[in-house]
Protein backbone atom coordinates (compact mmCIF):
# COMPACT_ATOMS: atom_id res chain seq x y z
CA UNK A 1 0.00 0.00 0.00
CA UNK A 2 0.98 3.61 -0.91
CA UNK A 3 1.87 5.24 2.09
CA UNK A 4 -0.49 7.27 3.75
CA UNK A 5 1.56 10.59 3.87
CA UNK A 6 0.97 11.51 0.50
CA UNK A 7 -2.06 12.57 -1.56
CA UNK A 8 -2.45 9.12 -3.46
CA UNK A 9 -2.01 7.08 -0.36
CA UNK A 10 -4.79 8.98 1.36
CA UNK A 11 -6.74 8.75 -1.66
CA UNK A 12 -6.20 4.71 -1.56
CA UNK A 13 -6.77 3.89 1.51
CA UNK A 14 -10.33 5.87 1.29
CA UNK A 15 -11.06 4.09 -1.52
CA UNK A 16 -10.75 0.75 0.02
CA UNK A 17 -12.50 1.37 3.21
CA UNK A 18 -15.57 2.81 1.26
CA UNK A 19 -15.28 -0.47 -0.73
CA UNK A 20 -15.66 -2.72 2.33
CA UNK A 21 -18.39 0.10 3.93
CA UNK A 22 -20.60 -0.64 1.10
CA UNK A 23 -20.17 -4.28 0.22
CA UNK A 24 -22.87 -5.60 -1.63
CA UNK A 25 -25.31 -2.43 -0.68
CA UNK A 26 -28.79 -2.54 -2.60
CA UNK A 27 -28.40 1.02 -2.82
CA UNK A 28 -25.38 4.03 -2.14
CA UNK A 29 -25.43 7.79 -3.60
CA UNK A 30 -22.06 9.42 -3.08
CA UNK A 31 -21.37 13.02 -3.69
CA UNK A 32 -17.63 14.09 -4.52
CA UNK A 33 -16.31 17.66 -3.90
CA UNK A 34 -13.53 19.05 -5.98
CA UNK A 35 -12.72 17.13 -8.82
CA UNK A 36 -9.68 19.36 -10.51
CA UNK A 37 -8.34 19.59 -13.62
CA UNK A 38 -4.95 19.95 -15.27
CA UNK A 39 -3.71 21.59 -18.49
CA UNK A 40 -1.05 19.18 -20.73
CA UNK A 41 0.46 20.06 -24.05
CA UNK A 42 1.23 17.12 -25.56
CA UNK A 43 4.40 17.96 -28.07
CA UNK A 44 5.60 20.72 -28.22
CA UNK A 45 2.63 22.05 -31.25
CA UNK A 46 -0.05 20.66 -30.08
CA UNK A 47 -3.27 22.61 -28.20
CA UNK A 48 -3.12 22.19 -24.40
CA UNK A 49 -5.91 19.74 -23.37
CA UNK A 50 -7.87 19.75 -20.38
CA UNK A 51 -6.83 16.35 -18.48
CA UNK A 52 -8.42 15.01 -15.39
CA UNK A 53 -6.44 16.14 -12.04
CA UNK A 54 -8.34 14.82 -9.00
CA UNK A 55 -10.60 12.05 -10.46
CA UNK A 56 -12.22 10.45 -7.29
CA UNK A 57 -15.53 10.83 -8.84
CA UNK A 58 -14.52 7.84 -11.06
CA UNK A 59 -12.51 5.87 -8.83
CA UNK A 60 -15.49 5.85 -6.57
CA UNK A 61 -18.05 4.56 -8.71
CA UNK A 62 -15.63 1.67 -9.80
CA UNK A 63 -15.07 1.01 -6.34
CA UNK A 64 -18.86 1.06 -6.00
CA UNK A 65 -19.38 -1.33 -9.28
CA UNK A 66 -16.63 -3.45 -8.35
CA UNK A 67 -17.57 -3.74 -4.44
CA UNK A 68 -21.26 -5.53 -5.63
CA UNK A 69 -23.40 -2.45 -5.14
CA UNK A 70 -26.78 -3.01 -7.33
CA UNK A 71 -27.50 0.66 -7.63
CA UNK A 72 -25.03 3.69 -7.21
CA UNK A 73 -25.15 7.00 -8.40
CA UNK A 74 -22.14 9.57 -7.75
CA UNK A 75 -22.36 13.01 -7.92
CA UNK A 76 -19.37 15.45 -8.76
CA UNK A 77 -18.76 18.83 -8.47
CA UNK A 78 -16.50 21.67 -8.32
CA UNK A 79 -16.38 25.64 -8.43
CA UNK A 80 -14.33 25.22 -11.49
CA UNK A 81 -16.53 25.59 -15.05
CA UNK A 82 -13.43 24.48 -17.16
CA UNK A 83 -13.57 21.68 -14.00
CA UNK A 84 -16.92 20.16 -15.19
CA UNK A 85 -16.23 20.62 -18.71
CA UNK A 86 -13.43 18.03 -18.93
CA UNK A 87 -15.23 16.21 -16.68
CA UNK A 88 -18.23 16.02 -18.92
CA UNK A 89 -15.62 15.19 -21.93
CA UNK A 90 -14.25 12.07 -20.46
CA UNK A 91 -17.73 11.09 -19.49
CA UNK A 92 -18.78 11.53 -23.21
CA UNK A 93 -16.13 9.92 -24.84
CA UNK A 94 -16.11 6.99 -22.21
CA UNK A 95 -12.45 7.45 -21.39
CA UNK A 96 -10.27 8.87 -18.70
CA UNK A 97 -7.06 10.77 -20.31
CA UNK A 98 -4.19 11.65 -17.09
CA UNK A 99 -0.76 12.66 -17.35
CA UNK A 100 1.25 9.74 -17.28
CA UNK A 101 3.24 10.72 -14.48
CA UNK A 102 0.43 11.32 -12.41
CA UNK A 103 -1.34 8.01 -13.16
CA UNK A 104 2.26 6.32 -12.20
CA UNK A 105 1.69 7.56 -8.64
CA UNK A 106 -1.34 6.23 -8.02
CA UNK A 107 -0.27 2.88 -9.50
CA UNK A 108 -1.88 1.29 -7.13
CA UNK A 109 -5.49 2.61 -8.52
CA UNK A 110 -3.86 2.16 -12.05
CA UNK A 111 -3.52 -1.96 -11.12
CA UNK A 112 -6.46 -2.35 -9.20
CA UNK A 113 -9.56 -0.20 -10.95
CA UNK A 114 -8.22 0.88 -14.57
CA UNK A 115 -7.17 -1.07 -18.40
CA UNK A 116 -4.53 1.26 -18.78
CA UNK A 117 -3.34 1.96 -21.94
CA UNK A 118 -0.35 4.98 -23.24
CA UNK A 119 -1.73 7.15 -25.32
CA UNK A 120 0.20 9.78 -27.68
CA UNK A 121 2.64 11.89 -26.05
CA UNK A 122 2.44 12.33 -22.00
CA UNK A 123 -1.15 10.95 -21.91
CA UNK A 124 -2.85 7.74 -20.25
CA UNK A 125 -5.91 6.75 -21.11
CA UNK A 126 -8.78 4.02 -19.41
CA UNK A 127 -11.73 2.88 -21.16
CA UNK A 128 -14.79 3.38 -18.86
CA UNK A 129 -16.83 0.69 -18.57
CA UNK A 130 -21.11 1.83 -19.37
CA UNK A 131 -22.08 1.51 -15.96
CA UNK A 132 -19.60 3.65 -14.11
CA UNK A 133 -20.02 6.64 -16.97
CA UNK A 134 -23.82 6.21 -16.71
CA UNK A 135 -23.65 6.74 -12.68
CA UNK A 136 -22.08 9.90 -12.64
CA UNK A 137 -23.71 12.97 -12.22
CA UNK A 138 -21.67 16.40 -12.60
CA UNK A 139 -22.97 19.21 -10.67
CA UNK A 140 -22.20 22.64 -11.86
CA UNK A 141 -20.33 25.79 -10.26
CA UNK A 142 -22.67 27.61 -6.95
CA UNK A 143 -24.64 30.19 -8.01
CA UNK A 144 -22.54 33.45 -9.67
CA UNK A 145 -19.20 30.58 -9.35
CA UNK A 146 -20.02 30.55 -5.69
CA UNK A 147 -17.64 28.57 -3.69
CA UNK A 148 -20.58 26.59 -1.65
CA UNK A 149 -21.18 23.96 -4.06
CA UNK A 150 -24.86 23.12 -5.30
CA UNK A 151 -25.63 19.63 -3.54
CA UNK A 152 -27.14 16.89 -5.41
CA UNK A 153 -30.94 16.61 -5.13
CA UNK A 154 -30.97 13.45 -2.92
CA UNK A 155 -29.52 12.66 0.02
CA UNK A 156 -25.99 10.72 0.62
CA UNK A 157 -24.42 8.12 2.03
CA UNK A 158 -21.00 9.44 1.39
CA UNK A 159 -19.50 13.10 0.76
CA UNK A 160 -15.69 13.15 0.20
CA UNK A 161 -14.38 16.27 0.50
CA UNK A 162 -10.49 14.91 -0.39
CA UNK A 163 -7.05 17.45 -1.22
CA UNK A 164 -9.46 20.80 -0.62
CA UNK A 165 -7.85 24.04 -1.36
CA UNK A 166 -10.77 26.50 -2.03
CA UNK A 167 -9.06 28.98 0.37
CA UNK A 168 -12.89 29.95 1.73
CA UNK A 169 -13.46 32.38 4.56
CA UNK A 170 -14.54 31.23 7.54
CA UNK A 171 -17.56 32.01 7.23
CA UNK A 172 -17.69 30.20 3.77
CA UNK A 173 -16.68 27.08 5.51
CA UNK A 174 -19.15 27.35 8.45
CA UNK A 175 -21.69 27.42 5.57
CA UNK A 176 -20.13 24.88 3.77
CA UNK A 177 -20.27 22.10 6.47
CA UNK A 178 -23.81 22.99 7.01
CA UNK A 179 -24.94 22.21 3.71
CA UNK A 180 -22.31 19.08 4.09
CA UNK A 181 -24.85 18.58 7.00
CA UNK A 182 -28.10 19.09 4.97
CA UNK A 183 -26.85 16.64 1.76
CA UNK A 184 -25.77 13.92 4.12
CA UNK A 185 -28.52 10.92 4.84
CA UNK A 186 -28.77 9.90 8.67
CA UNK A 187 -26.29 7.50 9.25
CA UNK A 188 -24.13 8.80 6.07
CA UNK A 189 -20.74 10.27 6.36
CA UNK A 190 -18.50 13.18 5.68
CA UNK A 191 -15.32 12.00 4.39
CA UNK A 192 -12.15 15.17 4.85
CA UNK A 193 -8.39 14.75 5.65
CA UNK A 194 -6.78 14.86 9.31
CA UNK A 195 -4.49 17.54 8.19
CA UNK A 196 -7.67 20.03 7.72
CA UNK A 197 -7.08 19.91 11.90
CA UNK A 198 -3.98 21.88 11.89
CA UNK A 199 -4.31 25.66 12.76
CA UNK A 200 -2.80 26.90 9.57
CA UNK A 201 -4.28 24.60 7.35
CA UNK A 202 -7.20 26.31 5.08
CA UNK A 203 -9.95 24.30 6.20
CA UNK A 204 -9.54 24.37 10.23
CA UNK A 205 -12.98 26.23 10.16
CA UNK A 206 -14.37 23.38 7.85
CA UNK A 207 -13.49 20.69 10.28
CA UNK A 208 -14.43 22.80 13.66
CA UNK A 209 -17.68 23.17 12.35
CA UNK A 210 -18.06 19.75 11.25
CA UNK A 211 -17.54 18.15 14.51
CA UNK A 212 -20.16 20.52 16.08
CA UNK A 213 -22.70 19.32 13.56
CA UNK A 214 -21.49 15.57 13.78
CA UNK A 215 -19.23 14.86 16.81
CA UNK A 216 -15.48 13.80 16.43
CA UNK A 217 -14.81 12.04 13.48
CA UNK A 218 -13.14 8.22 13.36
CA UNK A 219 -9.82 8.49 12.42
CA UNK A 220 -8.30 5.86 10.16
CA UNK A 221 -5.15 6.48 8.06
CA UNK A 222 -5.13 10.14 8.01
CA UNK A 223 -8.41 10.51 7.11
CA UNK A 224 -11.79 11.76 9.13
CA UNK A 225 -14.72 10.31 8.72
CA UNK A 226 -17.61 12.25 10.36
CA UNK A 227 -20.92 9.94 11.09
CA UNK A 228 -24.59 11.70 10.95
CA UNK A 229 -26.14 10.27 13.76
CA UNK A 230 -29.99 10.53 14.16
CA UNK A 231 -29.77 13.26 16.61
CA UNK A 232 -27.56 16.53 16.84
CA UNK A 233 -23.99 16.09 18.64
CA UNK A 234 -24.27 15.76 21.81
CA UNK A 235 -27.80 14.73 22.35
CA UNK A 236 -27.33 10.78 21.20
Amino acid sequence: MTSTQTHFGRNWNVMEKLGSEFRGKEHVVAWVVGIGMQEKRFGPYAQAEELSKNFEHVELAEVLRKAGVKKYKVYASDIEEKAISAAKRDLERGKLVVERSDLESRSEYGRRFFRLKAGSGGGVSCKLPKKTVDSIVLLGPGAGGNALLEKPGEKAHVILYLNGGYHLKDDEQKELSGVFAEAAETGGMVVTETRFFEEEHDNIALSNELEKLFGKPEIHDNNAYYRKSRWPAGHE
